[in-house]
């Protein structure tokens, strides 16, 4: 009996090193395994049947080490965050990492910058407020499929079309006559145009697998995640203009037309392209967690 205990904690041993070689699972959790593989393989001894098919029988209910730790890591979750910002162990992915981080740090401020820009024209935000609710597609859309087009490497065919559209739908709804203020074309326009630019960033996500269905739906997680996390930077925006407002004020400085128009409107065009960026690294860390 001894002997034959012996044989089991040597495949068990066996198992265990084949598990840690394959890299799927880590020290942490192939203790856990290893306990419920020893409770499988008692519960089928107490069934009659002898140690080395109880053993047989547990590895095969326990599983091979790719499953076990796909299971793990739906459990696991706290490390995503971790793996989101780690340094990868390939030099060449090391640098396209730190390309894109400067890449998307470059597009948020441009995206910021386009939005004081605009006031060397004299176009003021509340004097002319209707020109920034008509172009505020523009501060942000552009900026965020400039990244994708470079990410995704995307056809000529595609760019083209995604550069005209863009270029046509800027001249449209800016040279088209509205008459008043309160006109419903106007209201209309400001509401389905960032939905059709989207449409087209959309193209630049998907590359050259934008027929794919897959891909869309792929695209439509993306879009609802984006908006979500543009909202929570929205949120963080509110609460700092906020305390700065009150800041200024205990010192009976009326700073809220400042704090609004050179703090949170260029920080806001800047929150959905970091959004973005997030969003596709959470993806990417998912695909290969």
């Amino acid at each position: 009996m001894d002997g034959n205990l012996s044989m089991i904690d040597k495949k068990i041993r066996e198992w265990r090193d084949y598990c840690l070689c394959s890299g799927c699972i880590g020290d942490s959790d192939i203790d856990e395994l290893e306990d419920h593989l020893r409770e499988e393989i008692a519960s089928l001894i107490q069934k009659s049947l002898s140690q080395e098919e109880a053993f047989l029988i547990a590895v095969r209910r326990i599983g091979n080490p790719p499953s076990l730790s796909k299971e793990f890591r739906k459990i696991n979750t706290h490390d995503l965050w971790k793996k989101l910002f780690s340094e990868p162990a390939d030099i060449e992915e090391r640098r396209k990492n730190t390309r894109d981080v400067i890449l998307i740090v470059v597009l948020a401020i441009s995206a910021g910058l386009l939005t004081e820009l605009t006031r060397l024209f004299g176009i003021g935000f509340e004097e002319d407020s209707i020109f920034y609710l008509k172009n505020a597609s523009f501060f942000v859309l552009p900026f965020i499929t400039i990244f994708f087009i470079r990410e995704r490497k995307i056809p000529l065919p595609a760019f083209l079309t995604i550069v005209l559209t863009f270029s046509l739908s800027f001249l449209i709804i800016n040279l088209y006559p509205f008459f008043s203020e309160e006109s419903h074309t106007l209201f209309l326009s400001t509401v389905h145009l960032p939905l059709c630019l989207w449409f087209f960033a959309g193209i630049a996500y998907t590359g050259s697998e934008w027929r794919d269905v897959s891909r869309t739906m792929d695209f439509l997680r993306f879009s609802g995640e984006v908006f979500i996390y543009t909202t929570l930077l929205f949120c963080g925006i509110f609460v700092i203009s906020g305390l700065n407002m009150l800041l200024f004020q205990s010192i009976g400085i009326n700073a809220e037309q400042y704090v609004v128009e050179h703090f949170a409107v260029p920080v806001a065009a800047a929150s959905p392209v970091i959004a973005a960026y997030l969003v596709a690294q959470k993806k990417s860390v998912v695909e290969n967690f």
